[in-house]
């Protein structure tokens, strides 16, 4: 994630209670801003290609109707867009569907505020290609402890030589540890580190927090 960015978001939920608590809880982090609010899952993928958001939070019930949302995803899928989502619910049961139709993320309500914010983060990472077709990946070999706290400083978008003043390394010394962490991940850019640390088990949705020098 671009440390400098402001994330636009829209959110699709029929409950005109939540938007005020959207509104106030995501905007106040300076991270996001809230493009559009949209009462209907119908309406959502003709909003959504006309503004083009970084990020869509998807309710997945709406009325009585227990698929709208999917069913939304999908048609919002298949416009073809960068824009991410993610599926939002009271009810446990309807996120393995919203995954299956394309959703990058879920968040159930219920929760914290700030797993509200780590699933944001998540579902904004870009997708790895999974030459595997769906295996699992493994590290060619262990990381070090000092790979590891590189690692942490990649994700949280740390540049070379703000993780060189933060642990006290050569600039050189860390751009070889950089190259090893890739290279053990088998990724081949800094974006795609923290999308398959998350799969590697090797840090948490928290660790992709932004964080400001210290």
């Amino acid at each position: 994630m671009d440390a400098d960015k402001k994330y636009r978001v829209i959110v699709v939920d029929d409950d005109p209670m939540n938007e005020d608590g959207y509104r106030m809880r995501l905007q106040a982090t300076g991270e996001f801003v809230i493009v559009a609010f949209i009462r209907t899952a119908e309406e959502a993928p003709s909003t959504i290609r006309r503004l083009s958001p970084d990020l869509v939070i998807m309710d997945l019930k709406f009325g009585e109707d227990l698929h709208a949302g999917s069913r939304a995803i999908r048609a919002i899928r298949q416009l073809g867009l960068s824009t991410r989502i993610l599926a939002t619910s009271n009810h446990p049961e309807l996120i393995s569907e919203a995954i299956e139709a394309g959703a990058h993320s879920a968040f159930v309500r219920g929760s914290s505020l700030q797993e509200l914010l780590d699933k944001m983060r998540v579902a904004l990472l870009p997708d790895i290609p999974d030459p595997l077709h769906h295996g699992k990946y493994r590290l060619s070999e262990p990381l070090t402890r000092r790979e590891h706290d590189i690692l942490l400083l990649i994700v949280k978008g740390f540049t070379n030589p703000e993780i060189a003043s933060q642990l006290h390394l050569s600039l050189d010394t860390v751009k070889g540890h950089v190259s090893n962490v890739l290279a053990k991940l088998q990724v081949d850019t800094r974006s795609e580190v923290a999308g398959r640390a998350l799969q590697l088990n090797l840090i948490s949705p928290r660790d992709v927090q932004r964080r400001k020098l210290e």
